[in-house]
């Protein structure tokens, strides 16, 4: 299989590729007859034991790939069927040498080389690796059959700030590629990241550089799009944008990615930038954002969205109300402008959360419980910021009959939002 895809003798030597005959006792024989013992050849995952049957080889009529630990030693195989035949592809088991899902294939010459570039790609298999490699992009690594896992990520991070991952360009290639940001998101870092590369529709890595070499990927690697354009683009493609019910639907399942995050700072900032992201599809859908004179209340504008941000922190369940409308209010203030957003993901999420509660006929009363609320908000880094609203004024609604503060109700508030004035 190597010649017919076009490897030269040097790649073959440089990845000490090799071949296993179609024999059940071949590697066995050869390893006995230099000393190696049964038993140390099945715990190394050369040969298969089945009880009562004697071992034999578990690679045959296969082309072999060496896979090395970051110090070039070998620590397992690889191989691919010659014909037709399932398993296509066959790994080494685990073994007290191997653990796949913390081993990237060729790291040992990539890792190097990435720790000076600062640049590492991550593909999908042994020979895109080795195709990329002829054709002289050498920093290429690969995941052992499985999806690209935490740990591989953690390498992966030891060597570039940014690794990028080019993954096929099939349907295939595009959930994978969705598994691996939102596997990624738990464990972002200020600066450490992911990028990702998209391919023309049914190729991959090894079609590309045979069709077109290296300046032909390249093309594609620079047109690479961060981790967070690639969540929201892939997200926003199967998300049914339709009614309002399904926009907040979109919007609650972005708001939950972002809150996975466990860096305090990256989680804030992905969380501004999802809002940001919303306030533009609402201003090419509704026109530019409400300002806050928009919305009628009984008492002096200028006092007007701060009473409505203390009513939606006592009172979470008021979310439900015109959200859509309340989502385009603007303070004018960027971090007040953030705490709203805010304030209003936070309260929708627990009025979607205390619906699924009731509709198991739970008690939800605890989901929409305001200290819940400031809770998640705190978590989120906005507890400073609630502390000064709260202790700046507690201006409530005016009626317009009664000329002293009147405590809000959900009657005074739909009133002050709606949008009929």
């Amino acid at each position: 299989m190597p010649l017919r895809r076009g490897l030269a003798p040097e790649t073959i030597r440089d990845f000490g590729l090799g071949f296993a005959p179609d024999s059940r006792s071949a590697l066995k024989s050869a390893l006995m007859a230099q000393g190696a013992s049964a038993d140390a050849l099945v715990e190394a995952g050369l040969l298969i034991a089945v009880e009562e049957k004697t071992p034999y080889d578990r690679f045959r009529g296969r082309v072999m790939f060496p896979i090395r630990d970051p110090r070039g030693a070998v620590i397992a195989f690889g191989g691919r069927l010659l014909g037709p035949g399932e398993p296509k592809y066959l790994n080494s088991p685990d073994t007290p040498l191997f653990d796949k899902g913390r081993t990237l294939f060729n790291f040992d010459r990539a890792g190097p080389m990435a720790r000076k570039s600062g640049q590492i790609l991550a593909v999908e298999g042994y020979m895109d690796v080795i195709a990329l490699a002829q054709a002289g992009i050498v920093h290429a690594v690969a995941p052992l059959g499985t999806a690209l896992t935490e740990e591989q990520m953690r390498l992966l991070w030891r060597v570039a700030a940014e690794p990028t991952l080019c993954f096929d360009g099939d349907s295939a290639g595009q959930r994978a590629s969705l598994r691996a940001a939102l596997r990624a998101l738990p464990l972002l870092e200020p600066g450490k990241s992911l990028s990702f590369v998209n391919l023309p529709p049914g190729q991959d890595p090894d079609d590309v550089v045979r069709t077109g070499g290296a300046p032909a990927f390249q093309a594609l690697a620079d047109r690479r799009q961060p981790l967070v354009d690639l969540l929201w683009r892939t997200e926003l493609q199967a998300a049914d944008m339709s009614t309002p019910e399904r926009r907040a639907a979109f919007r609650q399942q972005m708001r939950a990615h972002a809150q996975s995050i466990a860096n305090p700072l990256v989680r804030r900032s992905y969380m501004e930038d999802f809002r940001q992201r919303f306030d533009e599809m609402h201003a090419l859908r509704t026109g530019p954002a409400m300002p806050s004179s928009a919305i009628r209340a009984n008492g002096p504008q200028q006092d007007v969205p701060l009473a409505l941000l203390n009513a939606l922190l006592d009172n979470p369940a008021w979310a439900a109300d015109h959200a859509e409308r309340l989502s385009m209010l603007r303070f004018g203030q960027p971090d007040m402008d953030h705490l709203w957003q805010a304030v209003l993901d936070s309260a929708l999420d627990l009025v979607a959360e205390s619906a699924q509660y009731a509709s198991e006929s739970a008690d939800e009363s605890a989901v929409l419980d305001k200290g819940r609320l400031e809770h998640n908000l705190t978590q989120s880094g906005f507890g400073g910021l609630i502390a000064q609203v709260r202790n700046q004024q507690r201006l409530r609604f005016r009626s317009t009959r009664q000329p002293r503060l009147a405590r809000p109700n959900r009657i005074s508030w739909r009133r002050s939002i709606s949008p009929s004035g």
